[in-house]
């Protein structure tokens, strides 16, 4: 057996719906099957799902990965997950709003001990990026590329955007009145000096 090998693989793709739309597909690996081509999902109990995935094309490979939820990220952000079997890690899926949309990224880092690691690697990554092209037509319902999105989702991200530029603001106030404090409390004289 080989010594294991780290692999990491990161895709991504942009879709014409919202955070929320994605996110509810994207949480139920039971449901991963209906929409990743040729991924057969046997759920083992409320957070593990046994997967294979059989391609054919560009190279022929046959994965076997069970996945164990880990976290649900808050405000419709994506799965965190543990995965065993042909790769030994974790993996995530995490959505950045956009103005017309949402880009879902998959990651996955861990180690392989499989014969030809690299040529698995390539291999999963062709099924991840068959799966994330798959889930993205299935979102955008056939809509043509370049078809501009309708206006309640372009109102909808407008929203989104606006409230994660809110957050970001907050976050930055309270660090910075953090560190003020922290600074104000090194700055004050000892006492009995």
């Amino acid at each position: 057996m080989a010594s294991p090998t780290p692999l990491e693989a990161w895709d991504e793709v942009f879709v014409r719906c919202t955070r929320q739309q994605v996110n509810a597909v994207i949480v139920d690996p039971a449901s991963w099957g209906v929409w990743w081509p040729g991924m057969v999902v046997e759920q083992l109990d409320d957070r593990r799902f046994d997967l294979t995935i059989t391609a054919r094309a560009p190279i022929p490979a046959r994965h076997h990965l069970v996945v164990t939820v880990d976290r649900v990220r808050p405000r419709d952000k994506g799965l965190e997950f543990s995965v065993s079997g042909d790769l030994d890690g974790s993996g995530e899926f995490f959505h950045l709003d956009g103005p017309r949309g949402v880009v879902v990224n998959h990651l996955l880092r861990g180690t392989t001990s499989r014969r030809l690691p690299r040529i698995w690697l390539a291999a999963h990554r062709a099924i991840v990026r068959a799966g994330l092209t798959s889930l993205k037509d299935r979102m955008e319902g056939g809509l043509p590329p370049g078809t501009e999105p309708d206006r309640a989702l372009l109102a909808h991200q407008a929203e989104e955007m606006r409230i994660f530029a809110q957050e970001v603001a907050q976050d930055l106030a309270e660090k910075a009145a953090m560190a003020a404090a922290a600074q104000d409390a090194t700055s004050q004289p000892g006492e009995g000096g």
